[in-house]
């Protein structure tokens, strides 16, 4: 129809680009192995000062943040800042390269910047053209212990193909916000992968922070719509956001 719609892009974005960045550093600094180490009372330095290591510096990673958006623009600005190389990748790559970025390219891109990405953050829409963006072919193109974040939508990845891939080692880590079944169900196999932190779709929770930008976002539209003004964040029904 010719009714103008839009959206709250943007309004999550503090919170997530926070979440996915507490996620990588617990995995980077293998505060996994600390937790359990603490709960069993363990005393054992080796997994984080032995030749096996996988304890990195952030600055030392080079990020591939699908979806460049709002979300995927405040993790950039956040990685960015700690040193690390944010490439994006975008369905409007004409659309610049926003903040934090060193580079933006379009899909079509994706499957050559994927051996490069030390960690894989997908933060894309959830549209007809994602679904299954990440196929296990793809996490195959990935370096070998890459880290893999997803708070985008469960629908965007093979979640059965990077369970496999972390039992194996192929995959380093990875921070999973959003599962193709929500809430996930207690038999589910992802519960018991290693080296995976699970959070029940909560990454874009900030009880004050959200509802004081949703408000900001609404009087600042209700005053352009008033005024006759051009409306932030109208959706692109043909793109479907």
């Amino acid at each position: 129809s010719d009714v103008v719609l839009t959206n709250s892009a943007g309004v999550h974005a503090v919170p997530m680009a926070e979440h996915v960045l507490g996620g990588i550093l617990f995995l980077l600094r293998q505060f996994d192995v600390a937790v359990a180490q603490q709960r069993d009372r363990v005393w054992n330095r080796d997994a984080f000062v032995g030749e096996n290591t996988r304890v990195r510096e952030l600055g030392e990673c080079r990020t591939l943040i699908v979806g460049a958006g709002g979300i995927g623009t405040e993790i950039a600005r956040r990685f960015s800042a700690l040193g690390a190389q944010c490439t994006g990748v975008r369905r409007r790559p004409d659309r610049g390269v926003p903040e934090g970025f060193k580079a933006v390219f379009g899909v079509d891109a994706l499957d050559s910047l994927l051996p490069s990405a030390d960690i894989l953050i997908i933060a894309a829409p959830a549209t007809g053209a994602t679904r299954r963006l990440v196929t296990a072919e793809r996490l195959d193109h990935l370096p070998q212990g890459a880290l893999v974040v997803n708070v985008a939508r469960g629908s965007l990845l093979d979640e059965r193909a990077l369970a496999l891939r972390l039992r194996d080692g192929r995959v380093g880590g990875a921070v999973l916000d959003v599962f193709e079944r929500e809430p996930l169900p207690p038999d589910s196999d992802l519960w018991s992968v290693p080296r995976l932190l699970l959070t029940p779709h909560v990454s874009a929770t900030s009880p004050r922070g959200y509802w004081r930008r949703e408000l900001e976002l609404f009087t600042d539209n209700w005053a352009r719509f008033a005024a006759g003004r051009p409306l932030r964040n109208v959706v692109d029904k043909s793109a479907g956001y």
